[in-house]
C-alpha cells in the first residue's frame, strides 16, 4: 500500500499465515515467514506476489528475515538448536550459518546500513528479559546495548546508521513503547508515550525521516492492531486507514530504487544542443526514461538524452528529469541541477 494507506493490495493467498515481510534493498523482492507447509520457514517472492520460492526447509521454526544492504544475504531467526538463534544465509537459501550461539534466545536481526554489523534482541544473560545487542556481521564482538528489566521485542537500524529503534514493555503501564538508542548505547530516548495503547515493531522509512509501527488497542472483548506512522522524533503520529475486518501489523517500507543522477552538459544557447549524462550506470533490469523540463514543466516530446535549445527556452532554466523503473509500482525520479539558457 501507499504510505497514506491507499492502494492496498493482497500479495499472498494460502491457508497458512504469512507475516513479517522484509523488502530486498532493490525493492524487487519480499522475504517472509510462512506456515503454509505446517511449520515456519522463510520464503521469497517478487514484489507483485509472483514467483514464490521456499528458502529454508527445516522442522524447526525460521522467521524474522532481514536482507543485508547489498542484497546478497538474509539474516533470520531459527530455533533449530532448541531456542532462538540468529542465522545468516545467502539470498538463495544456501550456506546457513549460526551467528550467535548464545545460552539464551536471540532473535529479530537488523543490519547496519553499511552491512558491517547486526543488531538483535536477546535474553542470554540470565535475567529472563530481552535486551538489544549488536555484533559484527560474522557473529563476533557481541555487545549488549540496553540494560532494562522490561522485555524488548524487536529492533530496526535507521537508514543513516545513527539510531536503532526498538519496542519495549513499560513496567508501570504494561504497554509497549517505541524507543531509539544510538549504536554505541550512549543515548536512549523514548519516541512514544501512550498509556492506553501498546506500540510495537518499528520500521524506518527509506529516508529515515519517519517510522511506521503498529498499535494494539485493547477492547472489552478483544484487541485490534492498527498501523501508525510518526516522524522520526516521535511527533505527529497518524493512524493509517484500515480496510477490512482483520488486524494490520508488522509494517515494512519499500526501499527507494537506486537511480543515477543526471548532469546537463553543453552550452545552453538557442540553436545549440545540450546533453544529459548519468553519473553511473543503472542496475540490471532497470529502465531509464528521460524528460527535459523548462521552468520545472515537461517539454513535449523531449524524451532523449540530448535536446536542441529553442527560442522558447531563452532566459529560462532547463533541467533533466530521469525516471528509473524496475517493476510496476517501483520507480524513482531524480532531477538535475538547472542550466539557464542565455
Amino acid at each position: 500500500m501507499n504510505p497514506d494507506g491507499s492502494g492496498q493490495k493482497r500479495l499472498t493467498n494460502n491457508p497458512g499465515d504469512d507475516f513479517d515481510p522484509a523488502w530486498s534493498p532493490d525493492g524487487r523482492r519480499i522475504a517472509f515467514p510462512s506456515y503454509r507447509m505446517g511449520n515456519l520457514d522463510i520464503y521469497v517472492m517478487n514484489a507483485d506476489g509472483t514467483g514464490v520460492r521456499r528458502l529454508t526447509n527445516d522442522p524447526a521454526d525460521d522467521q524474522y528475515p532481514a536482507w543485508s544492504p547489498d542484497g546478497r544475504k538474509i539474516a533470520f531467526t531459527s530455533n533449530r538448536l532448541g531456542h532462538a538463534e540468529v542465522y545468516v544465509m545467502n539470498a538463495d537459501g544456501s550456506l546457513e550459518v549460526n551467528l550467535t550461539y548464545s545460552p539464551g534466545p536471540s532473535f529479530h536481526p537488523t543490519w547496519s546500513p553499511d552491512g558491517s554489523r547486526i543488531a538483535f534482541v536477546s535474553s542470554r544473560d540470565g535475567d529472563f528479559e530481552n535486551n538489544v545487542y549488536v555484533m559484527n556481521a560474522d557473529g563476533t564482538g557481541q555487545v549488549r546495548l540496553t540494560n532494562q528489566n522490561d522485555p524488548h521485542n524487536s529492533a530496526a537500524w535507521s537508514p543513516r546508521g545513527g539510531r536503532i529503534a526498538y519496542d519495549r514493555y513499560e513496567p508501570l503501564t504494561s504497554k509497549g513503547q517505541i524507543w531509539a538508542i544510538s549504536p554505541d548505547g550512549s543515548e536512549d530516548v523514548p519516541l512514544t508515550a501512550d498509556t492506553d495503547v501498546s506500540s510495537h515493531s518499528p520500521a524506518w522509512s527509506p529516508t529515515g525521516r519517519r517510522i511506521a509501527y503498529y498499535r494494539i488497542h485493547d477492547g472489552p472483548v478483544s484487541s485490534t492492531k492498527r498501523i501508525v506512522i510518526m516522524n522520526a522524533d516521535g511527533s505527529h503520529p497518524v493512524q493509517i486507514r484500515h480496510v477490512g475486518s482483520g488486524d494490520d501489523y508488522a509494517p515494512a517500507w519499500q526501499p527507494r530504487l537506486a537511480c543515477p543522477t543526471p548532469r546537463v552538459r553543453g552550452k545552453a544557447r538557442v540553436g545549440s544542443t545540450v546533453k544529459a549524462r548519468l553519473d553511473s550506470s543503472p542496475a540490471a533490469g532497470v529502465t531509464v526514461r528521460y524528460q527535459w523540463l523548462r521552468k520545472k514543466r515537461p517539454i513535449p516530446h523531449a524524451h532523449r538524452a540530448s535536446y536542441r535549445v529553442t527560442s522558447k527556452d531563452r532566459r529560462k532554466p532547463l533541467t533533466m528529469r530521469v525516471t528509473c523503473t524496475a517493476s510496476p509500482g517501483l520507480a524513482t525520479s531524480i532531477t538535475s541541477k538547472p542550466k539557464r539558457v542565455r
